[in-house]
């Protein structure tokens, strides 16, 4: 091989070099946007697993939502019995005190009848002993 041709196959090599270099660089940056990007896939991935944790838990909840307000209504309803059966109660307990005053006045009137009664007898009895004081005095 003579000289000008070693020159030419050198600077064919080194033409082929810097091709070679610039398809590297280019490999490089595709590398580089890559990296970028499954950064960016995996920032989104990550994101997606926290609102799906997030979903889950709101999805819980709302699941239990039902049987809470069930519950509640229950709770209600059993409240609504009980405060039905204490007004009735109370009701009868409210007529009874109402019924309290004429009660009352019955007593007195009862209480006056008797007072009478006994003065009545009370004088009976004063006749009575007289008449048998005089029956044995005279």
């Amino acid at each position: 091989m003579n000289a000008t041709e070693t020159q030419s196959n050198i600077q064919r090599s080194i033409g082929d070099l810097q091709a070679l270099r610039q398809q590297w660089e280019g490999v490089e940056s595709i590398d580089k946007e890559r990296e970028k990007a499954q950064a960016k896939l995996d920032a989104v991935k990550q994101n997606a697993a926290g609102m799906r944790a997030e979903f889950n838990e709101v999805k819980t909840a709302h699941d239990k939502l039902p049987a809470q307000a069930y519950e509640k209504q229950s709770e209600c309803q059993r409240l609504d019995k009980e405060i039905k059966a204490k007004s009735k109660k109370l009701s009868e307990v409210n007529a009874a005190l109402a019924a309290f005053p004429e009660l009352e006045r019955k007593l007195e009137a009862f209480d006056a009848e008797l007072k009478r009664k006994a003065a009545e007898l009370s004088n009976v009895n004063a006749a009575l002993i007289n008449t048998l004081r005089q029956q044995q005095g005279g």
